[in-house]
């Protein structure tokens, strides 16, 4: 059985408009007086008339047409007389968008190197200098944050300044909304912190396919002696002076706790340690 259904039947018969209509009597008449005149003997005066009036609707359709274009719709409107009234919409029925809480994504705060000691349990960060005196071993790491707490995969690769990997370790870490030690699992024992004083190494970061960070360091012997912390922090290599008071109150107050925090997660977990090869 064909349950398809007659569109045609359903809908209600359409109306003729009283233009449509008048048009439509109008040709009729034409048409008619036209058939008179040719059934009556006088065909010619029937084709001039037909051909006349012919000619003035092609005038009249060319007028339109033009008068359209020119006038953009200004005859439309004149045919048509409707009123033109001024109409506004006020401002308070306009829907307000509210607000939103845009993620911002992986925020870095800060890249470089801890250096763990020979008898010192707490490591020190440092930047673009790393000192290797009394040094045990050294751990890539950055500070970082996000908008909406969640897991991030990091990738942090380690090249010398032959541009050869010596240390590419991959591994997944939750980030929350406060600043956090990102580092890897591992701490890279030097066995022979001499061969790498004054070498140049790369310190890449990676999220994914992003690189989040490059970072440019300098292995040196750092047996010179500090006293202020602007002193110790140019000497790391942080690129801050005196004036640089948020750097100065980020270094003195926030990054020891990040560092103790360190502490205690490796005491927790018993981070490894891996030898770091060097040629």
């Amino acid at each position: 059985m064909d349950t398809r259904r007659n569109c045609s039947s359903d809908s209600p018969p359409r109306r003729i408009g009283l233009r449509t209509g008048a048009a439509l009597s109008i040709l009729a008449a034409l048409g008619i007086f036209l058939l008179v005149l040719a059934l009556t003997g006088h065909l010619w005066r029937a084709v001039a008339y037909g051909t006349v009036v012919l000619f003035a609707a092609v005038i009249a359709l060319a007028a339109y047409f033009w008068g359209a274009i020119f006038l953009g719709g200004l005859l439309e409107a004149l045919l048509a007389r409707r009123p033109r009234s001024g109409w506004t919409v006020p401002a308070e029925n306009f829907p307000v968008a509210p607000g939103q809480d845009i993620d911002p994504g992986l925020e870095l705060l800060a890249a470089g190197m801890l250096v763990y000691r020979i008898a010192e349990v707490k490591p020190r960060a440092f930047f673009r200098k790393v000192p290797l005196n009394n040094a045990r071993a050294v751990r890539p790491f950055v500070v970082a944050r996000t908008g909406a707490p969640r897991k991030y995969t990091f990738t942090f690769v380690l090249s010398d300044e032959n541009d050869v990997v010596r240390f590419d370790e991959r591994f997944t870490a939750s980030v929350q909304d406060q600043p956090q030690l990102i580092m890897p699992p591992y701490r890279l024992l030097i066995e022979m912190p001499r061969k790498l004083l004054g070498q140049r190494w790369l310190f890449q970061v990676r999220s994914g396919v992003t690189v989040i960070t490059s970072l440019r360091f300098m292995f040196v012997d750092g047996r010179a002696k500090t006293g202020s912390l602007a002193s110790t922090l140019a000497t790391s290599g942080a690129l801050i002076d005196d004036s640089d008071e948020e750097a100065l109150r980020w270094h003195r107050e926030v990054l020891p706790l990040l560092l103790d925090e360190t502490v205690k997660r490796d005491a927790m977990v018993q981070t490894q340690e891996i030898p770091l090869e060097v040629e």
